[in-house]
């Protein structure tokens, strides 16, 4: 069987690019880069809209500006302890627990090959052949490989 080559413009049309990071795309980042200065101008204006009313009214100026920093603090410290605790959690749980069972994931695939050559024939077939139609009694339920799985005792 001979490999297609495929050309780059052939690839373009398959795979998802971004324009954004292309070369020579210069209008598109400045636009972008526009309409995101813009977009948070109209998110940050709302809150100043808000405080408006705390000009005129001392305690309600102080209120806001209180409640504002009260927020901020709270995110700020909750978003540096999970960083904390996560990279904590990575460095000294996920490096050292063994996540990814190996003799599970071979016997595993072990089976679907074993149900697969059962049911679609052999691997050399399976690999070769260039026209195979899959009679509607051969399809794949939602939960025949989960089945597999449940009969090994995994």
């Amino acid at each position: 069987m001979m490999k297609q080559k495929v050309s780059r413009k052939k690839m373009d049309e398959i795979l998802v690019s971004d324009k954004f990071f292309n070369r020579g795309s210069v209008m598109l980042k400045v636009r972008q880069g526009i309409l995101t200065i813009v977009g948070w101008t109209i998110v940050v204006s709302t809150f100043c809209w808000l405080l408006i009313p705390g000009i005129f009214y001392e305690k309600t100026l102080k209120f806001f500006l209180l409640f504002f920093t009260i927020v901020i603090l709270v995110i700020t410290i909750s978003f540096l302890l999970l960083t904390i605790w996560n990279n904590h959690r990575y460095k000294n749980v996920l490096k050292k627990k063994i996540v990814i069972n190996k003799n599970r994931i071979e016997k595993n695939n072990e089976a679907l090959e074993q149900y697969y050559d059962h049911r679609f024939g052999k691997k050399d077939f399976r690999k070769n052949v260039q026209f195979y139609i899959v009679s509607a009694e051969k399809n794949i339920a939602n939960n025949d490989i989960t089945e597999i799985f449940n009969k090994r005792g995994e």
